[in-house]
């Protein structure tokens, strides 16, 4: 899925995604990764990698 197609889907705009994927988008809304997580059908935390 391409970056626009995100965007769209989401609510979540192009410019935010890009910096996200990046690394330079420091502190993300807990409400931009809830919409995101959405799309993917998936929850917040799955976002997250766990060192157990």
């Amino acid at each position: 899925m391409s970056q626009e197609e995100l965007a769209e889907k989401s609510n979540v705009s192009r410019t935010t995604i890009h910096l996200i994927e990046s690394g330079q988008f420091s502190t993300v809304k807990l409400r931009t990764l809830q919409k995101l997580a959405e799309v993917f059908n998936k929850h917040v935390k799955d976002f997250f990698e766990t060192n157990v």
